[in-house]
């Protein structure tokens, strides 16, 4: 009775979202994280905050497809419509877009030179991608919403 055996590295797959995006897309280019099957990005941004004062950034800012990301992992890139739109509120404040469209969405698309799979939620904001443990008002608050968000799936 041999027994099948079953290695767990060689199922490795990414699943981040938004700065957690460019974390993930960092080890994928940057540091050769081979072993990973897959990577699924909802909202990445590139950099580390949403005023852009960390110039970390993976890429140039805009789109540039002419640069290329050094892997072959395939890619499933989740995008949301609002996500590019500051907040409604506070005003005053002058929050910016929690995903900036010149370091998310297509930015990241342009220059993956890999399988790549790209799926709009046009009617969704930024934060909500996320499950039900962010209570949908206080997303508000953070980032752009649409109107998707208010129905039930």
């Amino acid at each position: 009775d041999a027994k099948a055996s079953f290695d767990v590295a060689d199922q490795f797959g990414l699943i981040a979202h938004s700065a957690g995006g460019h974390a993930a897309l960092h080890m994928l280019d940057r540091i050769g994280c081979f072993r990973a099957r897959f990577a699924a990005l909802l909202d990445p941004v590139d950099g580390l905050d949403p005023f852009g004062l960390e110039k970390g950034f993976l890429l140039p800012v805009g789109v540039h497809p002419e640069v290329k990301l050094n892997f072959t992992t395939p890619v499933a890139l989740i995008i949301s419509g609002h996500a590019s739109e500051a907040p409604h509120y506070p005003k005053a404040l002058r929050w910016p877009a929690c995903a900036p469209a010149d370091r998310a969405g297509m930015h990241w698309y342009a220059s993956l030179d890999s399988p790549k799979w790209l799926v709009n939620f046009s009617d969704y904001g930024h934060a909500d991608l996320l499950n039900e443990a962010i209570p949908h008002g206080f997303s508000d608050h953070i980032c752009a919403s649409g109107p998707g968000a208010s129905t039930s799936a």
